[in-house]
This record gives C-alpha cells, sequence and structure tokens, in this order.
C-alpha cells in the first residue's frame, strides 16, 4: 500500500505544480472557452481502457476537439482480405507490435461477432505492458494522423498509478504505425484515469476555482474496475483512493447470464449487450408506435434489457459498498463527480445512496478522462 501512495503522489505532482500556480487561472479560462491559440507544439492524449479506446488528437481551425473511440479488441491481423472492390474495406488499422501484426480498430468487433470479447483480453495488471495494450496505443495513435506530439498524455486505473513512469517511458520514443507511417512522441504524462473526468467536468462547467479548494469525489465506473479518487483540490488522497473489482465486465456477465436463462440457451456476446446499452435502438410496440429502447436482436426475438438491468442491481450494490468503505465518509465532500462511458448504469443507484447531494456528470462521459487528459496535457504545453 505504501508503494501505491508514493507513486500516486509522484505521478501527478508534476502536474499539480502546474495547476496550482494561480497564474494558470487565465488558462482555464482559455481552456473552457476553446482558446487553444497559445498552446506550443502538438498536445494529444489517449485513454486505454479494457473496454474501449479512446483518444484526442488536437483541436481544428475552429478550436474544436478532434477526438474518436474503437473497441479495446486485438485480432491477430488476417493475411488475406476478401474486400476487393465489391465491398468497402474495414474502418480498422495493422500495426506491427514486435513482428506480430494486430488488427485494431472501429470496426474490430465484427471480426469477432458473437463470441465473449473478455476471452481474448488480458485483464490484470500484466495487460499495460502486454503486446495488446501496445496495439492499442498504436491504433490509437495511427487514428490520430499526427506525425509528432510534444506532449501526450496517457491514463492508468488507480491501482495501477504506480506503474506510471514505466509506461511514460515505455511510450516516449518514435513508433512505426499503420500504413508505413511513423509518429515521434516527445514527451509522455500519465495520470490517474478519474483525474482526467475530474479536469473536464471542472473546466467545461467553469467549476476549476472552486474545486482546486475543495474536497472532491471522482467515481468511474470502467470495464473492468470502478475506480474510486478522492482529492483535496487536484492532491489524491490515498487512504480514500482505489480500483474495486467490479466495472461493466461484471455488469455485462451478468446480464448475458439473464439473456441465457430467457431464451434458454448461453449467450455471451458481451459486446453486443454493450452496444445496445449505450445505443437504444427502435422497438415497433404492440399499438404501432416506435420507440427507442435499450434492446437486443438475437435471431427473431428482440430482448429488451431494462428487465435484465434490474437483476443487475446486487452487483453495482456491491461496488457502491465498496466505496463507501474507501472514501469512509462523504461528510466533508463538496463535490462528487460521475465519469466514464457506464456511468448511465450505475447513476441511478448512486443516487439512491446520496439523495441529498447533487452528482456532476461530464456532458460526454464515454470521453471525459480522454477530453481531461487533453487538458492536462495543454496546460503542461502552456508552462514550457
Amino acid at each position: 500500500m505504501t508503494a501505491k501512495k508514493t507513486a500516486t503522489s509522484v505521478a501527478v505532482s508534476n502536474i499539480m505544480k502546474y495547476v496550482l500556480n494561480k497564474d494558470l487561472k487565465d488558462a482555464f479560462e482559455g481552456i473552457s472557452k476553446r482558446n487553444f491559440e497559445d498552446i506550443k507544439g502538438n498536445v494529444g492524449s489517449i485513454d486505454v481502457g479494457y473496454g474501449n479506446t479512446k483518444y484526442v488528437a488536437g483541436v481544428d481551425e475552429n478550436g474544436e476537439l478532434i477526438y474518436g473511440s474503437f473497441p479495446s479488441i486485438t485480432p491477430l491481423a488476417s493475411n488475406q482480405s476478401i474486400s476487393g472492390n465489391m465491398f468497402m474495406a474495414r474502418d480498422t488499422k495493422i500495426v506491427d507490435v514486435d513482428g506480430t501484426h494486430f488488427e485494431v480498430g472501429v470496426e474490430t468487433e465484427a471480426l469477432i461477432s458473437g463470441s465473449n470479447t473478455d476471452a481474448a483480453k488480458v485483464l490484470d495488471e500484466s495487460y499495460i505492458f502486454s503486446p495488446q495494450y501496445k496495439a492499442l496505443f498504436l491504433g490509437a495513435l495511427s487514428y490520430m494522423g499526427k506525425e509528432e506530439y510534444d506532449v501526450l498524455v496517457l491514463g492508468l486505473p488507480v491501482n495501477y498509478i504506480r506503474n506510471a513512469d514505466k509506461l511514460a517511458e515505455l511510450f516516449t520514443g518514435e513508433f512505426e504505425l499503420a500504413d508505413n507511417k511513423k509518429c515521434v512522441v516527445k514527451e509522455v504524462l500519465v495520470i490517474p484515469q478519474p483525474l482526467g473526468g475530474f479536469y473536464q467536468v471542472a473546466i467545461d462547467n467553469d467549476l476549476y476555482e472552486d474545486m482546486l479548494e475543495e474536497y472532491n469525489l471522482i467515481i468511474d465506473p470502467g470495464y473492468l474496475t470502478f475506480d474510486v479518487l478522492t482529492t483535496k483540490g487536484l492532491s489524491p488522497i490515498d487512504q480514500r483512493s482505489d480500483a474495486i473489482p467490479g466495472g461493466m465486465s461484471k455488469i455485462l456477465n451478468a446480464l448475458a447470464k439473464s439473456i441465457s436463462q430467457q431464451i434458454d440457451r448461453t449467450y455471451d456476446d458481451l459486446s453486443a449487450i454493450d452496444n445496445a446499452i449505450r445505443k437504444p435502438r427502435k422497438i415497433k410496440n404492440p399499438d404501432g408506435t416506435t420507440e427507442r429502447k435499450r434492446a437486443l436482436k438475437i435471431g427473431k426475438q428482440i430482448i429488451e434489457l431494462d428487465e435484465h438491468i434490474k437483476k443487475t442491481t446486487p452487483v453495482i450494490e456491491n461496488s457502491i459498498t465498496a466505496m463507501k468503505n474507501i472514501v469512509k465518509t462523504y461528510d466533508n465532500i463538496e463535490n462528487i463527480i460521475l465519469v466514464g462511458g457506464a456511468e448511465n448504469i450505475f447513476l441511478k443507484r448512486i443516487e439512491k445512496h446520496l439523495v441529498d447531494r447533487e452528482i456532476l456528470k461530464a456532458d460526454n462521459s464515454l470521453f471525459s478522462n480522454a477530453i481531461g487528459f487533453f487538458y492536462v496535457g495543454v496546460l503542461h504545453a502552456l508552462r514550457k
């Protein structure tokens, strides 16, 4: 535990000295107004998650962020393609990691559709040093399309942040990308993933001045872990922060089990379930009207998910109980921020536990950490 505390402090200390400087008030305000004119050099960010890889490539001529995402799936690249001239090529990138070619990108789910995507993933701390992680990193850089980054910001789960320095060293340098392109990364910053969401919500909602002096609780239900980060301003309180095993993957597996019971056979396409939750589809009601619902199409059956989601309440409650044990008390917490792509599943249960508290949410929850990472990179670049 001691090692984790020390590493967390080291990982964010350089960031804190920039942000806590009162001279940066104008910088915060500039970011909130999408004024990036004073940035020195190229800044980007990558959030390699267990579920999805998100990135911010930079800003366009109008000051709008350029960002995207793709599933964190890394099938081996095929040596042949049947697309020819009759079909559109897949929206993927083929990257080389130490002689092994992986196909990563927006349409990789189609390559393994119908299977349990968790079965092909490295789901422990070694993941961040695995060929699969590097393949996703290279895939993100390939989509981002820049030849050089002066500052690139990455994130790690709270319980893995002790590896920040190693990760920064690993992903600094020149990299071979898809389509015979290259990218030079001059400097890498690594911060706890939920801290990215903090930056995004604080800056985009013009709350940064107050939050820099207050106690904050950032809740980040990720794919594999339920991250809890308590801070005083931007200083993490390690004794009240941790990552709980029990993120979205547990919810999806519980849903797959419930759906399997309904259709009387094994169903384990977790990606399809995840997509159905995130992207409601038009469903025709008995009276002929249509409405968008969270639903799956399995063969001829339409499986509405809301009743199945209710059955996952015990899984969600376990995470919330563990969070309370970590935070110890909510009495001195002045801001509660919920980020991450799974916030729509956890929000109602968290609100029931904190009925008298406002829960701040990111406008674009899936990208909240990646956008916050980018803001950190901008602040760093402004100080160079």
